[in-house]
């Protein structure tokens, strides 16, 4: 017989990979927040991106139909709007108060598909993301509730509803990228699309509030330049086309596993780079994403399995 190995773990892998690439963006960002502000700093990334996506756009223009071209210029509204109010969340209130809110994101992202797309949530699924949300909760909100410095918290309105327009937009923006996708529209297309909707209320935003002298920043300090690129390119460009393709493939529960990751990993880089000690917070938390994760995959995997000895095909 022939023996057929499963892709379900390719696309974990893939996952994993765009966990890596995207946990460094906040600490980078925050290096260079104080060179060019929020506004700028979102003008120049989505207009980076715009550039390079354009000739996919024009490319495509045949393929573009009434329906496909609707879902992208919806993920563009709710881009736009999650890069706003996270901006103006953090600038608000601590980076801890935002990431404790965003825990929402996740099981937000599921309610959506299960709504938006028909999915199907197993109870096997379910028990990862489960893992993997008090994993993440541990990390997060364990540390702040013993610190011995409460007043250091303050909880912002303004920011706190911002946080929440993110967490409400950001999983839409994702789901809306795949029914562009499936209705006939290439992913680089679709970011193409909804990367001018965001460059456009960017550059409103900018034009009221940003200092446009900043930009000459960029021009005097190559590790800016770097910095932005990497942003523009890799986090808001290509990891963001992997989160798509990696749902498409192994569903919200994974994908929001994948978010609790990017997280805990965004916390303990800095870690690293600082040379501190990880907490015992930090180290179970970890465990259990990975545990939360590793159940979703085993799970997948089963299912394929199933599916394949159905068909008398022999996998191993």
């Amino acid at each position: 017989m022939r023996k057929i190995k499963s892709p379900t773990t390719i696309w974990f892998v893939i996952g994993f990979i765009a966990v890596l690439l995207a946990a460094p963006n906040g600490t980078i960002i925050k290096s260079v927040m104080s060179d060019l502000g929020p506004e700028l700093f979102n003008v120049l990334r989505f207009g980076i991106i715009v550039l390079v996506t354009l000739p996919f756009v024009l490319g495509a223009w045949k393929r573009f139909t009434r329906k496909n071209l609707r879902y992208a210029l919806l993920m563009g509204v709710c881009m736009a709007a999650s890069v706003i109010s996270y901006v103006m969340a953090v600038d608000r209130s601590q980076a801890s108060y935002v990431a404790i809110i965003e825990l929402l994101m996740p099981i937000i992202f599921i309610f959506y598909s299960m709504i938006l797309m028909k999915e199907k949530i197993s109870r096997r699924a379910a028990a990862g993301i489960t893992l993997a949300a008090l994993g993440a909760f541990i990390v997060i909100v364990v540390p702040i509730a013993f610190a011995n410095q409460p007043e250091a918290f303050v909880i912002d309105p303004l920011a706190t509803v911002m946080v929440l327009v993110n967490c409400l937009t950001f999983p839409l923006g994702i789901i809306f990228s795949r029914k562009a996708h499936e209705a006939g529209l290439p992913l680089m297309t679709t970011f193409g699309v909804s990367s001018l909707v965001v460059f456009f209320a960017c550059l409103v935003m900018a034009l009221m509030w940003a200092n446009w002298s900043d930009i000459s920043g960029v021009i005097q300090s190559p590790q800016v330049t770097m910095i932005v690129l990497y942003s523009a390119l890799i986090t808001s460009l290509l990891v963001r086309v992997m989160n798509v393709a990696v749902y498409q493939r192994v569903g919200s529960a994974a994908q929001g596993g994948f978010a609790y990751s990017e997280s805990i990993l965004a916390i303990i880089i800095p870690i690293f780079i600082l040379g501190e000690q990880l907490s015992i917070e930090i180290v179970i938390g970890m465990a259990l994403i990975l545990s939360g994760l590793f159940v979703i995959e085993s799970h997948h995997n089963w299912k394929h399995r199933r599916h394949l000895h159905g068909h008398g095909v022999t996998h191993r």
